[in-house]
């Protein structure tokens, strides 16, 4: 297994290596997850199939999942390395003009419509500058298809 190389500097966190892709890095550990689907238990999952899932209604901030570490289930909006799914506004650049903030979800369907793509700049608070939307693992699975 190959891992995710995170190095934080004054702020700024630059991904290195991302193989395999889309695992959370929350505390020196790589996590998937498990939830609870129609009353199933399903997975595991990487923060990038949650992220479709939500997208499609079968994840929320609502949802019951459990990761390596945990002793009990807990409701996902509660887990601070899966809140920005919820809840994180992007800001992005469309036809060379500022537009939203915008969840996942509007992004989701901007870029079905191939209107926001991997190289749109976007970006939320937190960032010092704008950047490719590609480059966001939060983001990574809206482009799985391009």
């Amino acid at each position: 297994m190959k891992r995710i190389l995170l190095v934080l500097v004054i702020g700024f966190s630059f991904l290195i290596k991302a193989e395999p892709q889309n695992l959370v890095q929350f505390y020196g550990y790589y996590y998937t997850y498990y939830i609870v689907i129609n009353e199933q238990t399903s997975g595991p999952y990487t923060v990038s199939d949650l992220g479709q899932l939500y997208v499609h209604g079968l994840f929320t901030n609502q949802s019951q999942v459990w990761r390596e570490g945990m002793t009990n289930w807990m409701t996902a909006g509660t887990l601070a390395e899966l809140a920005y799914l919820f809840s994180v506004p992007y800001f992005v650049v469309i036809n060379d003009q500022t537009a939203g903030p915008y969840s996942i979800s509007v992004l989701s369907q901007l870029s079905a419509h191939g209107q926001f793509t991997d190289q749109s700049q976007v970006w939320r608070e937190g960032m010092i500058n704008w950047m490719p939307a590609g480059t966001l693992m939060e983001l990574a699975h809206l482009f799985c298809e391009q």
